[in-house]
């Protein structure tokens, strides 16, 4: 099924804001999109990476196993999980030196 416009365009806008370096109103602008995202995992993994890029990493993760429940077999959803732990762990890392 496609996804709606609307989501598209809400997309769309918070993938600029993103690129623009405004984490907290793409993340916003992409939690609307989820809202009405008739596909839950696109919707996921791209709010999920913004949540990550705020460093809040144990939301982010919780937000792809809650989409992974859904969607077991989504190599993005899978990859995300692996790039925001990893970062996770980088961060722990460098705070403890």
């Amino acid at each position: 099924m496609a996804q709606s416009p609307d989501y598209d365009a809400l997309v769309q806008t918070a993938i600029g804001q993103r690129n623009a370096g405004d984490m907290q109103a793409a993340e916003q602008t992409f939690r609307q999109a989820w809202e009405i995202a008739d596909n839950k995992s696109e919707a996921a993994y791209l709010l999920a990476l913004v949540i990550a890029f705020q460093e809040r990493y144990e939301e982010a993760i919780t937000l792809l196993d809650a989409a992974l429940t859904d969607y077991p077999q989504d190599t993005n959803l899978l990859l995300a999980k692996a790039r925001v732990r990893s970062c996770a762990v980088c961060l722990d890392y460098t705070e403890a030196e």
